[in-house]
């Protein structure tokens, strides 16, 4: 079966290594969120705050901040 057939079927029907691997997989959200709540943890100090990983990291600023405070450097 081709992966366009595949992607297609229903979620009871896909083998588990492949549920495993989905975006939507549960150890995937479980292992993002524990990551949010880290940087959160640590960006509290420089007042930011990360909300969704993939918009909120993708310009760098967040995570330049993220660097300086765990590094305790300012990277410029």
């Amino acid at each position: 079966m081709s992966a366009a057939g595949r992607a297609r079927e229903p979620e009871a029907e896909m083998p588990a290594t492949e549920k495993d691997l989905a975006d939507d997989a549960p150890w995937k959200r479980i292992q993002q969120n524990t990551f949010t709540r880290w940087c959160n943890e640590h960006l509290k100090c420089v007042q930011k705050r990360v909300g969704n990983l993939q918009t909120d990291l993708g310009d760098g600023l967040r995570l330049i901040a993220l660097l300086e405070v765990l590094s305790q450097k300012k990277l410029g």
